[in-house]
């Protein structure tokens, strides 16, 4: 039977707004294992957005999602990280919030961070981005030497012949068609992000339920 892939409800699913606070409710209540925010620092504020925040524009707090992720017992909180130097404070404020176990990150981390993140514990799923490009040919090995399991990386990227062998090592991001939906859980992936939860869940059901 194939591995029961995980799957992440990508900031802005279903059609909503990236990292709205209607877009991170709904996402929360929509059945899948985790979800996705992205994270910056501003004015000294965590908040949830994407791109570099800007003037006169108003923000989720960081506080207020995880406060939603709370009221979901076995929901977990992918953290993208869209800049350096955000674990710490994230993860202080998780464990107020408590949801300290529930939070995994994904995004920039700085080399600095790395002994830090083991040494403390935390999930974290290592980006295809941060690897050195005359290192991405033996990707796996590169992260599993510094201490990583995952490598999160767009589905593009990881060739065919590779799936069988490293199914259970990668988190792909972003399918956002049934289609694809259908391949990768049929290959047993680790983990999926999706703009379609609802399909992803669908598709991950009726494979299990037919076999």
């Amino acid at each position: 039977m194939p591995y029961r892939t995980m799957i992440t409800a990508h900031a802005g699913s279903e059609g909503l707004p990236d990292n709205s606070l209607e877009s991170f409710v709904q996402m929360c209540s929509c059945g899948a294992d985790a979800v996705e925010l992205d994270l910056r620092l501003w004015k000294g504020d965590l908040i949830l957005s994407h791109n570099m925040p800007e003037e006169g524009k108003s923000y989720v707090p960081l506080a207020r999602a995880f406060g939603e992720v709370s009221k979901y017992p076995d929901l977990l909180v992918n953290v993208d990280l869209k800049e350096t130097g955000l674990i710490e404070r994230t993860m202080d404020l998780a464990r107020a919030c408590g949801i300290g176990s529930r939070v995994l990150f994904t995004g920039d981390i700085a080399p600095d961070e790395i002994s830090m993140i083991h040494k403390r514990g935390y999930t974290c799923w290592y980006n295809g981005s941060l690897i050195p490009v005359e290192r991405r040919g033996e990707a796996f090995d590169y992260i599993e030497s510094l201490g990583f399991e995952i490598l999160n990386t767009h589905y593009s990227t990881i060739p065919e012949e590779m799936l069988p062998l490293r199914c259970r090592q990668v988190s792909l991001w972003t399918l956002n068609t049934e289609e694809v939906l259908a391949k990768y859980l049929k290959a047993g992936v680790y983990n999926i992000t999706t703009r379609l939860p609802l399909a992803a869940l669908r598709l991950r059901s009726e494979l299990h339920r037919n076999l």
